[in-house]
């Protein structure tokens, strides 16, 4: 992508998509039928472009010819055509690009050695770029054209996206292949939200002792993790949603609360979905996925990618560990002490309503609200269920427990629930 501080190259991007269509044009003329052409289909997994299968290698061939991936979602996926006696033989990806949604169209250069006509009548077929435009209302572009990959580049026109998508024909163009590019008035992506992750590390909790003094240990965790020290508030759902909702993301529900208090009314599926859009508003690999598909929509249970940079729900294992305070517990049954009231916002304390997020006393690990305030859904669950920790502003003191796991239909929302994040 070649930048300045005004203008950006765009190519297929999510924002001012650009898609390089092949109209089919039949000319009267005296040129002969060209040979077969070739076509190919591309493999997407997890975003990038792993592979293209050749389904019809052509014919006539002289030289290599150009191959170009278009569509899908994604942007920056490169592959040559590699031959054998006038035939693609295979098709070899140089870069895999990222952000593909599903497979691009694989478009393979025309020109090709002319065979002898068949028919009284000489007819060729040629091949016209047609430049199909979309994006936000109002965004101005301008498109530019070059015989060579890396120009010079020539203005062929300004375009302003509306609500429909425009089509261009581009019926100037040479014998040999062309090159195109948007170019769009540089828009920062919204900065990393500003949350504070405290490190958990590995170890064990001892939650019992016998009577001759053992520790017995109960919970054990073997990988690190950072959790966010607060659960996700209004705020924060606010600035991701927003952002989800015009980038593939459309059933994220506006949530309830306000400002620092937590966000609430928000389901199951609504927060792993969100944890994906925060991992890409903020560049992170999504952790979960459809196939091989990041998760966005709909109520499917997806595959957990537990390699991934992105943020995700804790296990109940891991969101136990940490409202214990992990290898810095002291046994306490809420988190952080034995006195719910310095430490969680349950019925006793609430008077009826949530409260801005640390504004009781953190457990030993630094780590807020883990104790009432509103319940946290974790990752784990039946096959018609999923847990959700810690209670809330609206329950008893006694569901506060650390110890306390209670479940809920995933496509349910309460004005008790939220969640919290953590990350590799």
């Amino acid at each position: 992508m070649q930048k300045d501080k005004n203008l950006s190259l765009v190519n297929l991007s999510s924002d001012f998509h650009w898609l390089v269509r092949m109209m089919l044009i039949l000319l009267i003329s005296s040129h002969s039928i060209l040979g077969e052409p070739s076509t190919a289909t591309a493999t997407v997994r997890h975003g990038f472009v792993t592979g293209i299968q050749v389904t019809s290698r052509g014919s006539g061939y002289l030289k290599e010819p150009s191959v170009i991936l278009s569509g899908g979602g994604g942007s920056g996926a490169t592959a040559i055509a590699i031959l054998q006696t006038g035939q693609i033989d295979q098709i070899v990806v140089l870069t895999a690009g990222n952000g593909y949604t599903e497979a691009p169209q694989v478009m393979i250069e025309t020109l090709r050695n002319p065979i002898e006509p068949e028919a009284l009548l000489d007819l060729h077929f040629k091949w016209v770029p047609a430049i199909s435009v979309s994006g936000p209302k109002g965004t101005i572009g301008t498109l530019q054209w070059s015989d060579f990959f890396d120009g010079p580049w020539t203005t062929w026109t300004n375009i302003t996206a509306g609500l429909t998508e425009t089509t261009l024909v581009d019926l100037s163009g040479s014998t040999g292949h062309r090159f195109y590019r948007a170019i769009v008035p540089l828009t920062p992506s919204p900065p990393p939200l500003s949350g504070v992750f405290v490190e958990v590390k590995p170890g064990s909790v001892p939650l019992k002792t016998t009577s001759s003094g053992q520790k017995l240990l109960a919970l054990k965790v073997n990988n690190r993790f950072f959790m966010e020290s607060t659960e996700v508030t209004f705020d924060e759902w606010t600035h991701v949603r927003e952002w989800g909702l015009v980038h593939g993301y459309p059933d994220l529900p506006a949530g309830s609360g306000s400002g620092d208090k937590p966000v609430a009314e928000i389901s199951w599926y609504d927060a792993i979905k969100w944890c994906n859009a925060r991992s890409q508003l903020e560049q992170r690999n999504p952790a979960y996925f459809l196939g091989s598909v990041p998760y966005k929509t709909g109520t499917s249970i997806p595959s957990l990618i537990t390699a991934a940079t992105g943020y995700r729900l804790p296990t109940e294992l891991e969101w136990e560990y940490a409202a214990r305070a992990g290898i810095n517990s002291l046994g306490y049954d809420y988190s952080g002490s034995d006195n719910s009231d310095s430490v969680a916002w349950h019925t006793g304390t609430s008077s009826g309503t949530s409260h801005v997020v640390g504004g009781k006393l953190p457990n030993q690990l630094g780590i807020y609200d883990l104790s009432g305030n509103v319940s946290e859904w974790c990752w784990d669950g039946s096959l018609l269920s999923r847990a959700f920790r810690g209670g809330s502003w609206n329950i008893s003191r006694d569901k506060c427990l650390v110890s306390s796991s209670d479940f809920f239909l995933p496509i349910l929302r309460s004005e008790g629930v939220g969640f919290r994040i953590i990350r590799p």
